[in-house]
């Protein structure tokens, strides 16, 4: 079955939050590919270009992984990345990594299917609405629009100072829904930032399976499967097809 109810509870959710990047879409690697428009500009400039861009692509992935873990703000990461190259005044590349990610939206960010009538619906249904992502703004904003989510809060841990799977960015999620946290669902790709992290935070987690072949055996299960987001709905209590 595209969804699967392992464990949810009868009654239907006050409120849902969503992660981004491979639950309500991908987008192809756009920050890579903004960095790799820096490194660019660095070369024009004569910084160095010792390693082929494959090489560079993988450290790019590294070093804005590790800056999403630490929660390190995203200029410092391009900051890090001038210095790594050479270059010690990195302002104009700060502002240069900006702008190119927000150009590349519409061009990379590709929505899964069905995003905004799924959350339409569930508004429909009196259900909150609201997405919590680790990223920064205005990124994350523009994305989700691109992927069709409105009607609700779009909150990033850029802004919120703190980041999945810490207690207090789903804190946030609960306070900008208005519900309980026994009667909110939270849906993410991320065995441990998003399903482990909301269930600590008692809220009831579903798996974007986003292709991954297997969850981490090691991890608390998560509480419903989606093989596929357009079969969300197939999870309400009562909905044709629920399992």
């Amino acid at each position: 079955m595209p969804a699967t109810n392992l464990q949810l509870p009868p009654d239907p959710p006050a409120g849902v939050g969503f992660d981004l990047d491979h639950t309500l879409l991908v987008d192809n690697k756009l920050e890579r590919v903004a960095m790799l428009h820096v490194l660019e500009a660095i070369g024009e400039a004569g910084g160095p270009a010792e390693r082929s861009l494959d090489a560079q692509s993988a450290a790019i992935d590294a070093l804005l992984a590790r800056g999403r873990a630490a929660g390190t703000p995203i200029d410092d990461v391009v900051r890090e990345f001038a210095r790594g190259h050479g270059v010690r005044d990195a302002e104009a590349l700060v502002g240069l990594y900006r702008r190119r990610c927000l150009e590349l939206v519409d061009a990379l960010v590709i929505p899964e299917a069905r995003v905004a009538e799924i959350v339409a619906a569930l508004s429909d249904r009196g259900v909150s609405v609201a997405v919590l992502s680790n990223g920064w703004e205005p990124l994350q904003s523009a994305k989700a629009r691109r992927a069709g989510f409105a009607g609700g809060p779009i909150l990033t841990s850029g802004t919120l100072g703190v980041g999945k799977p810490e207690p207090a960015a789903f804190g946030a999620l609960l306070t900008a829904l208005g519900t309980a946290a026994d009667r909110t669902w939270y849906v993410g790709d991320d065995p441990s930032g998003d399903i482990a992290g909301a269930q600590a935070a008692g809220l009831w987690a579903i798996w974007a399976r986003a292709g991954a072949d297997s969850y981490p055996a090691a991890l608390p299960q998560p509480d419903a499967v989606l093989d596929a987001f357009g079969d969300l709905l197939e999870l309400l209590p009562g909905a044709s097809g629920a399992s």
